[in-house]
This record gives C-alpha cells, structure tokens and sequence, in this order.
C-alpha cells in the first residue's frame, strides 16, 4: 500500500510541473505590450516575466524566497502609488471642506433663526421645498 501513495506523490509532482508550465506559458502569452504603462510599473512588469521566464526555463520550483521577493516588489509598487494618491487627495479636500462646512454653519443658523421667530414659518417652507435661506421676510 505505501508503494502506491509514494506513486501518488510521484504524479502529484508530475502534474503540479505540468500545470505550472502551463500557467507560466499562457501568462507570458498573454502578457500586454507594457509601452502604455509608467516606468516603475513597466520596471516591475519586466522582473516578473524574467522571473517567470527563469522559472519555466529552468524548470525551477517556485521558492518561499522568490514569492516573498516578488510580492515585496509589487507591494512596494503598490504603496507608491497609493501614497501619491493619499497626498494628492488631502491637498485638494482641505478648502472645498472648509467651504463646505462654512456653508452647513449658515444653513444652521438661519434654520434655528427662522425656528425661534416663526416655526410654523419654518414648518410651511420645509413641506413646500421653499428655501428659506434667500427669504428673509
């Protein structure tokens, strides 16, 4: 009977190289031409189809090493591009937020004004859609 699981794993691997030849082959098929992208991504683009090309040449198993470097260079990628985009992000909220919130203090402050003086007013406006904030009566 272990001769038969020790022929198991035997195929196991067989199959596993099989099906990982194949992955790799299709995937350097169908990699895009990387002219459109920037020049980070398409330096990244380059390390991985040399990586996967060494693997499939050479036949190499697909290391803990390799997989923790190549996912560190995509995260480092990654990250770049996502800081540039936080800061760029937070420098172009700041005053339309401000507007914004100095605007909702207005609205406020005429809508308490106008309940203090005459909620039934207030109560009309609201049912209707008028706005009250141009109707200074």
């Amino acid at each position: 009977m272990e001769s038969g699981g020790t022929e198991d794993v035997g195929k196991t691997t067989t199959t596993e190289q099989e099906w990982r030849t194949g992955i790799i082959s299709q995937t350097l098929a169908e990699t895009p031409d990387n002219s459109t992208l920037s020049s980070k991504c398409r330096d990244l683009h380059s390390r991985l189809v040399s990586i996967l090309t060494d693997i499939g040449d050479k036949q190499l198993l697909p290391t803990q090493t390799r997989v923790d470097n190549v996912y560190a260079q995509v995260l480092a990628q990654i990250e770049s591009s996502q800081a540039a985009q936080t800061s760029k992000r937070t420098r172009t909220k700041g005053p339309k937020t401000q507007t914004s919130r100095k605007r909702k203090r207005y609205i406020y402050a005429r809508t308490q004004d106008l309940f203090r003086k005459n909620p039934n007013l207030l109560a009309r406006y609201i049912r209707e859609g008028i706005s009250w904030l141009e109707d200074e009566d």
